[in-house]
Order: C-alpha cells, then structure tokens, then sequence
C-alpha cells in the first residue's frame, strides 16, 4: 500500500509542472503626490480581462445546485413529498402514503 502511495505521488508530482513562479520584488516606490494619490489606479489594456457576461455570470454557483438538481432520486423524492402533501390536503394521506410504501417495497425489493 504504502509503495502504491508513493507512485501515485510520484505521478502527480512528475505530471504537476513546476511550482508556480514568485511574483518580481516591488520596485523602490516613487514619492506619490496628491493628484496621483486621488486618482484611481489604471490597468494595462492588455491585462484587462472581461467577460462579457460580468462578474456575476463568471461566479460559479453554489455546490449542492449540480448535487441535489442532477440527482434523479432527489428529485423524485420532492415530487413524493409534494404529492403526499397534496394527498394529505384532499384527505387521502394514509392510503397514498402505504400504496407508495407497497411500491417502494416492490420498486426496491425488484433490483
């Protein structure tokens, strides 16, 4: 086990690159009058880098949306619950609930 650890980290070390670069040492900074001191900083045009969507449709969404939304059987277990709650409002909650327990059962014991 422990060889098996050790070529895998080989592996991923061989295969990782070289560690990233240090960023350059600052310059000695220049005296800075008031007029540069008030006016904001500007980027390079050639290190601008914008989406043309914005900044909000570049963010990633929270983790559990591609979780629970892609998982057919979270899903399923939503629509049961909504439907045993429509069932409960029209009186029939106990007799759905064992007809999908008998399903459940025969769904389950089946595969």
């Amino acid at each position: 086990m422990e060889r098996r650890l050790a070529d895998f980290r080989a592996a991923r070390g061989a295969t990782a690159g070289p560690p990233p670069a240090k960023p350059p040492p600052e310059a000695a900074a220049a005296p800075v009058t008031e007029e540069e001191a008030a006016q904001p900083r500007r980027e390079e045009s050639s290190q601008r880098t914008h989406s043309p969507e914005g900044p909000a449709a570049s963010a990633l969404p929270p983790w559990w949306t591609h979780y629970f939304f892609v998982n057919v059987t979270f899903l399923k277990f939503l629509l049961w619950l909504v439907l045993l709650g429509l069932f409960v409002e029209l009186e029939f909650g106990l007799p759905y609930f064992v007809l999908s327990m008998f399903y459940w059962i025969a769904y389950v014991g089946t595969r």
